[in-house]
């Protein structure tokens, strides 16, 4: 492929010898070509990125050179201690690799790139200073102000003797504030993530909170309401289990019907109440005691456990239970038949009750 394109062929006999080793495929040739100018490209913006780089580290290199070959040269002419100071080394005869350097001021992070080198002819470095000037950036007394270029980018350097060579702190205070700052804003940022994450959590928490309380609320009603069905139901079938039972005993104490042969009073009982009106026919001996009517009507099942008044149609005159015992329907002037009234009592009824004398039946 290399001889193809570096020889003297004509376009158009390499076009067709690319597609050749293609295999005759003109879509398999254009394919590769699509997949390798995108390669390409990028492997070549990436190559002028790392030359970019390594002439910006050999320009910074150049320029602290200077300003220790300058800082020297004043510092011997005017008798003043050394700004600069480097250290002559025959075995290390080349520069060495930048360092980063982090130091803590006053709990903020001081961020500060060092290069440590030798200098084998510092005489060869105040060649260069003379010849090009001073360097950019140069923090002595002996340099010219720097031009509006100069303060856009000014490093700020510090050198001391340490060990074998001169290692050179150069610093950037905008560089420094602009990852400060940065940092500041991350830090603040996951803060806040942070706070939030916490307060949708809590409201999460106090929301399940109240759907627990809201649920167990609503069980216990709930048991409650049929804890409640499950008395009530139980209240009602005893009073009808006692219901029953009296009934029964009642009935028990009536004596039985008389047959029709027998001296008899028949007795037709009008049942009147507020929700129903009916009637009732019984025999009863005439030598039996008009207190036996009152046993019928409290074994009838409509007038149970309920109070009630009875009295003759004509005339009309009231029976007291109490009193009715002491006479036979013979005795009361009953017989052969008679109608008596039966009003089921309210309250008001039972307070408007006369009772009337003996002799009135």
């Amino acid at each position: 492929m290399k001889y193809l394109f570096t020889s003297k062929e004509s376009y158009s006999n390499i076009f067709q010898s690319v597609i050749m080793i293609c295999g005759g495929n003109k879509w398999i040739f254009f394919t590769a070509v699509a997949v390798a100018i995108p390669t390409v490209y990028f492997s070549y913006q990436r190559y002028q990125q790392r030359r970019n780089q390594k002439k910006k580290i050999a320009r910074l290199q150049a320029d602290v050179l200077c300003q220790i070959s300058q800082a020297q040269a004043s510092g011997k002419r005017n008798n003043e201690p050394k700004s600069y100071s480097a250290q002559q080394s025959n075995q290390n005869n080349h520069k060495s690799l930048a360092t980063e350097d982090h130091t803590t001021q006053g709990g903020e992070e001081q961020v500060s790139v060092g290069l440590e080198f030798h200098l084998p002819n510092p005489q060869k470095h105040r060649d260069y200073s003379r010849i090009h000037g001073p360097p950019v950036g140069l923090s002595s007394q002996t340099s010219q102000p720097p031009s509006s270029r100069q303060r856009r980018a000014r490093p700020a350097f510090a050198a001391g003797d340490e060990g074998g060579g001169a290692r050179v702190s150069v610093q950037f205070p905008e560089e420094v504030a602009r990852a400060r700052v940065a940092a500041e804003v991350a830090a603040e940022e996951r803060a806040r993530l942070r706070r939030e994450q916490d307060q949708a959590f809590q409201r999460s928490l106090e929301e399940d909170q109240i759907k627990a309380a809201i649920l167990a609320s609503q069980q216990d009603e709930e048991e409650r309401a049929e804890r409640m069905v499950i008395e009530e139901s139980t209240r009602l079938a005893k009073l009808e289990e006692d219901r029953q039972a009296d009934l029964a005993h009642k009935k028990a104490l009536i004596p039985p019907e008389p047959a029709k042969a027998e001296q008899c009073c028949n007795v037709l009982f009008k049942v009147k109440s507020d929700c129903s009106q009916f009637r009732l026919n019984r025999r009863f001996l005439s030598t039996a005691l008009t207190s036996e009517m009152f046993l019928f009507l409290e074994a009838q099942e409509q007038l149970h456990s309920q109070e009630f008044i009875l009295e003759t149609a004509y005339p009309r005159t009231v029976l007291v239970k109490e009193k009715a015992s002491a006479q036979t329907f013979t005795e009361a002037g009953f017989c052969p038949s008679c109608v008596m009234n039966v009003f089921v009592a309210d309250d008001d009824d039972k307070k408007n009750v006369v009772v009337v004398d003996d002799h009135n039946y």
